[in-house]
């Protein structure tokens, strides 16, 4: 009768371990399917957002035109030199100002103080040039502007 004890144990450990084994290569195809399912929806998933992306792209860069277009003629550089117009006398006070587009087109606005009040002057410029003779600091002011770089309207000092 011990044998027959032994022997229904011994059957079903067997029993037991191949159900065991065949719910392990269950579970790892269903593995496989899940990881199959959801390489799928990740791929689809990809796939909008780069469609997305694209699209918002296009919005940018049609923005962008529009907006160079917008600002091509607003002023990008500008140059100022602070000085005495007078000798020492008014306290650095007086500026010329150089304010230009990226074609280098727009004026100098000189300021001269003294004690007796203040003389303002505006002197316009073309392409970089004027046709009004400078004082040496509207012309430092102006090749101040001029330096300033101007690109797709990133200004770059």
């Amino acid at each position: 009768m011990e044998y027959i004890i032994y022997g229904i144990i011994a059957l079903v450990f067997i029993l037991v371990f191949m159900l065991i084994a065949r719910l392990v290569r269950q579970v790892r195809k269903l593995q496989k399917m899940v990881k199959n399912v959801e390489e799928k929806n990740t791929n689809v998933h990809l796939a909008t957002q780069v469609e997305k992306n694209e699209e918002d792209i296009r919005t940018l860069i049609e923005q962008n035109y529009k907006l160079n277009k917008i600002t091509s003629g607003t002023f990008a550089k500008h140059g100022i030199i602070r000085y005495d117009a007078f000798g020492n006398v008014g306290g650095r006070l007086s500026f010329s100002l150089a304010i230009l587009d990226r074609y280098d087109t727009g004026f100098v606005l000189s300021s001269l103080h003294q004690d007796e009040g203040s003389y303002v002057f505006i002197k316009e410029v073309i392409r970089g040039e004027t046709y009004q003779d400078l004082s040496d600091e509207e012309t430092n002011a102006l090749n101040k502007a001029k330096k300033i770089i101007v690109v797709d309207d990133l200004t770059l000092e």
